[in-house]
């Protein structure tokens, strides 16, 4: 042992058995005693406080999830209104058949837009004439009041249980009129699963502790719910003959009301409050769904609450004693010992930063005079290596993060594109992708047909990154399934506009596009321009725009559309571009333009659409001054034999 310890072990015995740390002692407990009793009455006051603060943000989360159901009701009201529209589903309804055509129609349309059922019920007989679950189909509802009551109403939201399946719904119905006569001719309905629902609206609720959220239907009866023990309980207490109309409509199917087990009591000391008795210590709000007679009741276990709260209290509690303890105990010590020593506290300061400590820091003394100027240059120095090495974390972060983001933008994109391109016979199809720097919403598609013709389409998405790309791959899906569904190219893109409209609403977000028609029976090429570049025909050296006159979609959803149609020849080619081709600047910042691009096509040789785009792939290198393109160079080029 050496002599140094051996001299400090007499010295701690004669400090803590000296009056002035007694005195500290003392003092200390002194100070935390009456803390602690405070703390306790202010922790009585504020869990008042909290449950206040649980009541709005239980009544914020039950107003975003009724306003969430209204969105959902109102999107399925849209879609409705939609297939009214539909003047050839108008006329396939009318008929006396089943027709196959209305199902897969059907099918589709639920499949697209996440429907259990979409079904028609036939007026004065109400059989279920067309419906994409096939169960339904000339089924007889005219017994399920519930639903046939609804019969002239323009449009309907209810809680049902759907007759020949038992499950429960949320449907959303209107009715149909005959376009010439109107006359009523039947019900339109799109159905949604209540349980599906449930959990939906379940796991968009973010709290530390569990929120059970109800669906209630009329006369506060839960429809569905979280809490399995609550489904078909009725929260204020109803007329026998009310639940016997209820049962008597098929509206409940075979489940059953229970009532008195559970009651919806009003706080009257908070705001918007309410108790829901018979479930143990629950506090509930209570929110009801515009334009419906449906509400969300959300409640949460009161022990919960306040368990979490005595454990923040605690925590506060305790981080304040032990600061208390910290810095009033340290500065006691400090000023027991007269602060004698500040040069061995900036040397024990500089010992942690050297062992990676950069939370140290020298804490000037009243005695420490010219160290003390030392110290703060030293605390400055470290604040400052601290600050740079947050702003350098910061900016690594933001870089990851961007990096994952192109990503992500990068592999939207990418599944834009066809994964592969169909093998025609006497078509050559080549196409050319390169990504910017910053991805965009350019694609391309080009697919076969039932009937045999091809469907060509070149597009770009306004805008940059994510959002560009998730339009582009909403709109790529439209023309899809509209472009399989219909024969008309002018109908085509109608419909996708208005559709795309209703997405887009005020967002700005538009959509260049170039689209045909080719028909292989006859040669013959049916095309329209939406405010894209125009698409050009080669043959030999002659070189023809094909162009309409066309705004972008989803700049007016009832555009004026032009449609042509030009005699395709053998040996002809056509190309398709997005502006990143044209955009690409020379050292003189002169861009290549449509007239560079249409000339460099007139006097090309080549004889293969591969080989055709390989050269202008080279000459758009060629002209660019950086190796950086502006934007996607996307080009889709068609040898025709």
């Amino acid at each position: 042992m050496s002599g140094k310890e051996i001299t400090k072990k007499p010295l701690i015995k004669r400090i803590n058995t000296s009056i002035i740390f007694r005195v500290f002692y003392l003092s200390l407990i002194l100070i935390v005693l009456p803390l602690v009793l405070h703390s306790f009455w202010m922790y009585r006051r504020d869990l008042d406080q909290r449950k206040q603060e649980l009541f709005t943000s239980l009544n914020i989360l039950a107003e975003t999830r009724s306003s969430f159901i209204y969105e959902i009701i109102d999107d399925k009201k849209g879609l409705l209104n939609l297939i009214e529209d539909d003047s050839q589903f108008i006329q396939s309804i009318e008929g006396d058949n089943q027709e196959e055509s209305v199902q897969n129609y059907l099918k589709k349309v639920a499949s697209e837009f996440k429907l259990s059922e979409i079904f028609f019920l036939e007026a004065d007989t109400f059989f279920c004439k067309n419906s994409s679950n096939e169960i339904l189909l000339g089924k007889d509802f005219s017994k399920y009041f519930f639903l046939i009551s609804k019969f002239g109403e323009d449009n309907f939201v209810i809680f049902g249980v759907l007759p020949f399946i038992q499950e429960k719904r949320l449907f959303v119905g209107k009715t149909l009129y005959d376009q010439k006569t109107g006359n009523e001719i039947g019900l339109l309905l799109a159905t949604t699963p209540a349980e599906a629902l449930v959990t939906r609206l379940s796991s968009f609720v973010d709290s530390p502790y569990q929120i059970d959220i109800s669906l209630l239907m009329e006369e506060g009866i839960i429809f569905a719910s979280s809490d399995e023990n609550l489904e078909m309980q009725s929260m204020q207490n109803v007329s026998p003959l009310f639940v016997q109309k209820l049962k008597a409509s098929g509206q409940i199917g075979n489940f059953h009301v229970v009532q008195g087990e559970y009651t919806l009591k009003k706080i009257k000391k908070y705001s918007k409050a309410y108790e829901l008795e018979g479930k143990e210590n629950s506090l509930a709000a209570l929110s009801p769904v515009k334009e419906s007679a449906i509400s969300v009741l959300l409640d949460v276990n009161e022990d919960k609450v306040i368990i979490l709260q005595a454990k923040r209290y605690l925590i506060q509690v305790i981080s304040l004693l032990a600061l208390i303890v910290i810095v009033g105990g340290g500065g006691s010590l400090l000023f027991i010992f007269r602060m004698a020593r500040p040069l061995k506290n900036l040397h024990e300061a500089m010992a942690k930063v050297s062992k990676g400590d950069l939370s140290a820091r020298f804490k000037e003394d009243r005695m420490g005079f010219e160290i003390n100027l030392v110290g703060q240059d030293f605390n400055e120095t470290i604040d400052s290596i601290v600050r740079h090495q947050k702003e350098a974390e910061v900016q690594k972060a933001h870089k990851e993060r961007m990096a994952q983001e192109l990503k992500i933008g990068y592999d939207i994109q990418l599944a834009l594109l066809p994964s592969k391109l169909p093998d025609l016979p006497g078509l050559e199809i080549a196409n050319n992708f390169i990504p910017a720097k910053e991805v965009g919403g350019d694609f391309f598609d080009l697919f076969v047909r039932k009937d045999g013709k091809v469907f060509i389409i070149i597009a770009d998405t306004a805008g940059k990154g994510i959002p560009a790309c998730l339009f582009s791959f909403t709109i790529r899906s439209m023309f899809r399934s509209f472009a399989s569904t219909y024969d008309d190219l002018k109908k085509i893109i109608e419909k996708v506009n208005a559709l795309f409209c209703l997405d887009t609403k005020d967002s700005g977000m538009f959509v260049t596009l170039w689209a045909g028609l080719y028909e292989p029976k006859d040669n013959t090429l049916t095309f329209c321009n939406m405010g894209h570049l125009p698409a050009f025909i080669k043959k030999d050296s002659q070189v023809t725009e094909l162009n309409t006159v066309g705004i972008a979609l989803g700049v007016d959803d009832t555009p004026n559309i032009e449609i042509q149609a030009v005699q395709i020849e053998k040996q002809d080619t056509l190309i398709l571009y997005t502006d990143g081709v044209i955009e690409v600047e020379n050292e003189n910042h002169e861009f290549l333009g449509i007239n560079g691009l249409k000339e460099y096509l007139q006097s090309s040789q080549e004889s293969s659409a591969q080989l055709l785009l390989d050269g202008l792939l080279q000459e758009t290198k060629n002209f660019c001054a950086s190796n950086e393109f502006p934007d996607d160079l996307t080009m889709l080029l068609i040898k025709f034999f």
